[in-house]
């Protein structure tokens, strides 16, 4: 019987991941981007020093009714919040990427981002996968540390509407 389980060469590590941001965006049919493909003819700047990116996703919210008749709570699914990408990055005045991000704080537009995964695993069972989605720079906060640290960036992006997830398009 075929293993159904993964397992350790299926795994894909962060390093590698790299994040960016488009010069435009797509173009919407409808009221919202949904087509993996509408992303695929952007043209993408790598924002570079990435440490980390937060957990981002589909969150359902609960929803609460309660009948004065029977005072029992009744409950259903509600609305789907696909999240906050949060950036950790250091501060550089020579990234391009980086100073592009920085200009799209408090712009009320909103901008195409990417998300895609490092191709390095334990076996070669690794595949890059991407993450495309719209969403507004909400914040750069500064933070400077201590010392020894590397004065960083905290950027917070709230994902405006699908979050579509894909294999890494050819030549990109």
């Amino acid at each position: 019987m075929p293993d159904v389980l993964g397992t350790v060469k299926d795994i894909i590590t962060a390093k590698g991941t790299k994040f960016y941001l488009a010069s435009t965006v797509p173009a919407i049919t409808g009221n919202e981007v949904t087509d993996l493909a509408a992303f695929d003819g952007l043209t993408w700047g790598e924002v570079g020093m990435v440490e980390s990116i937060g957990e981002f996703g589909p969150e359902g919210q609960i929803g609460t009714f309660t009948p004065l008749g029977t005072g029992v709570a009744c409950k259903f699914r509600g609305t789907t919040d696909n999240g906050e990408v949060q950036l950790t990055i250091a501060k550089t005045t020579t990234d391009t990427g980086l100073l592009a991000l920085i200009a799209k704080q408090g712009d009320p537009a909103e901008s195409a981002f990417k998300i895609e995964l490092s191709e390095t695993g334990t076996g070669t069972g690794a595949k890059a996968q991407r993450y495309v989605f719209l969403g507004l720079v909400r914040s750069v906060r500064v933070s400077v540390g201590s010392g020894d640290e590397v004065v960083k960036l905290s950027v917070a992006i709230p994902i405006t509407g699908a979050l579509i997830e894909g294999a890494k398009a050819n030549g990109t």
